[in-house]
């Protein structure tokens, strides 16, 4: 193997590393934001995002169901509705930022089930 082969190889293992710490971190993410959301938004909201939890009959209105209409919103999107700046609670000062990205990943999968 000459020394061009072996850069190649050395910068693709990289590039591999790379995009698997990356995914995972994701995956991470998503995680944390599945026990946040279980904690603060899945009582009203439900468990797949529907807008049917056991205190979404109290509320008026009653809470909107995300789960289909998440999958065209970006993450940002969803971090300010979270925030209160789109007809939601503020939650946003109950979660730092970092949190409610895992909130909005978290949702984000729920758009895609």
């Amino acid at each position: 193997m000459n020394k061009t082969q072996i850069l190649k190889i050395g910068a693709a293992i990289v590039a591999g590393a790379v995009l698997f710490v990356t995914a995972s971190a994701r995956v991470a993410r998503a995680e944390d934001g599945k026990a946040l959301y279980d904690k603060n938004c899945k009582s009203c909201h439900g468990e797949s995002g529907k807008g049917d939890g056991p205190a979404a009959k109290a509320l008026k209105p009653p809470p909107d169901p995300f789960a289909k209409g998440a999958k065209s919103m970006s993450e940002a999107d969803i971090v300010e509705a979270i925030k209160g700046l789109k007809k939601h609670p503020p939650f946003g000062g109950k979660l730092n930022e970092e949190q409610l990205k895992a909130v909005a990943q978290y949702v984000k999968q729920l758009a895609g089930k």
